[in-house]
């Protein structure tokens, strides 16, 4: 066959027409757009469960957040030892100061009861404390899911406050946190200041309670006093006599006297009656002799043996005295208790010593953002694993 030439060679464009639509196009296209909405609703619990709540921390702790500073302020609660026993013990131990273990149990409920938090709120602003929390929602009060009554703003302020005690060492440890450095300082002082005024305010009952005992005990005592003198002065105008046991030592001393007459005359009477038998001073003698003797016996009877005696009346008036003195003792007892109790009342019973004192806080101790935004992604992969465990048994169980 002759070759053509080149110039013998015309050439045509050919356009193909579609006339049926590509069957095997269409498919690949359609298959694209379902394999793209399989792989979306596959992995649509993935951005449930673990991608959105992370979104949403991230969203909430570096946008919404509010940052909290923590001020710390350590103390222990001291009270002044028990009264010495004697003035040199009191000189030398009578002013020691013992730590208050039950205090402090005391100290750290009042921190954390209504009634600290009702005198922030009257004296020291709490509520404009709180106001400060800007956009975050979760800790303004009142909050979105929180009431703004009085129990709403407690349990508010229970998420401020935090107090530690360490039993070793009797040391407590106060932290408040704020939205601002210097509030929760100010804060942590007023609060450290009012529950050192109500430890010292539990005393004032029983401070009045022992003036009132004390009182009441000199009133007593010197009632009894009064009744006591009373009676010696009755008994000394019934008897008229003022003192019973000087009359008493009066007749001793008159027994002795004639008893030591009586001596001398019996003597004289013995020697006469060996030298000179018939001399006439001798019935004189006897005559004195016998005188002293019954005067002797007259004067024993003054002192004892009959219900006119003096012994009777001595008992009687020593058991006045007796009880004389034992009022008088009760009132100075009475009085020396009232002036300890007023003594007591005057002198400050408890107070907090602070080891440390409020601090301004630098930096944000809350919140932990980073921390939290990485914990909620653990825990939403964690619950995202466990879902797809679970359903993947049971889709498994239904297949069967």
């Amino acid at each position: 066959m002759k070759p053509l030439r080149s110039e013998e060679i015309e050439v045509q464009n050919v356009k193909l027409i579609r006339i049926v639509p590509d069957q095997e196009g269409g498919d690949a296209s359609l298959q694209a757009r379902q394999r793209s909405r399989s792989g979306f609703y596959r992995n649509l619990p993935f951005l449930i469960i673990v991608v959105l709540p992370t979104l949403l921390a991230a969203l909430y702790y570096f946008g919404i957040a509010s940052s909290r500073y923590q001020s710390e302020v350590k103390f222990v609660v001291r009270s002044p030892g028990s009264a010495a026993s004697s003035e040199l013990a009191s000189l030398v131990s009578g002013s020691s100061i013992v730590r208050a273990g039950d205090d402090a149990y005391i100290a750290k409920a009042y921190m954390l009861s209504r009634d600290a938090m009702e005198q922030l709120v009257e004296k020291d602003g709490l509520r404009a404390v709180f106001d400060k929390a800007g956009w975050d929602f979760l800790w303004r009060y009142p909050g979105p899911f929180r009431s703004s009554d009085t129990e709403g703003l407690m349990k508010h302020y229970l998420k401020f406050v935090s107090i530690a005690y360490e039993q070793s060492s009797g040391i407590l440890t106060l932290g408040f946190q704020a939205f601002e450095p210097e509030d929760a300082r100010r804060m942590a002082g007023a609060l450290l200041a009012h529950t050192e005024v109500f430890l010292n305010g539990l005393n004032v009952r029983a401070q009045n309670d022992a003036i009132k005992s004390a009182v009441a005990q000199v009133d007593d005592g010197k009632q009894r006093a009064y009744d006591a003198l009373d009676k010696v002065t009755a008994f000394r105008n019934r008897e008229n006599v003022v003192d019973p046991t000087k009359s008493s030592t009066g007749i001793v001393d008159s027994i002795s006297r004639l008893s030591l007459e009586t001596s001398n005359s019996n003597a004289r009477l013995a020697e006469l009656a060996t030298t000179t038998p018939q001399s006439p001073e001798i019935p004189t003698l006897r005559t004195r002799v016998a005188a002293l003797q019954d005067q002797i016996g007259k004067q024993r009877q003054l002192l004892g043996g009959t219900t006119a005696s003096l012994a009777p009346r001595i008992a009687e008036y020593q058991r006045l005295l007796l009880e004389q003195q034992f009022a008088e003792r009760s009132f100075m007892s009475g009085l020396a208790s009232l002036e300890s109790a007023r003594l007591d009342a005057e002198r400050q019973r408890v107070f907090l010593e602070r080891v440390t004192a409020p601090d301004l806080p630098d930096f944000p101790a809350y919140p932990y953002r980073l921390a939290s935004v990485l914990g909620t992604l653990a825990i939403s992969y964690g619950v995202f694993r466990v879902f797809k465990s679970v359903f993947k048994d049971v889709w498994d169980h239904a297949k069967k």
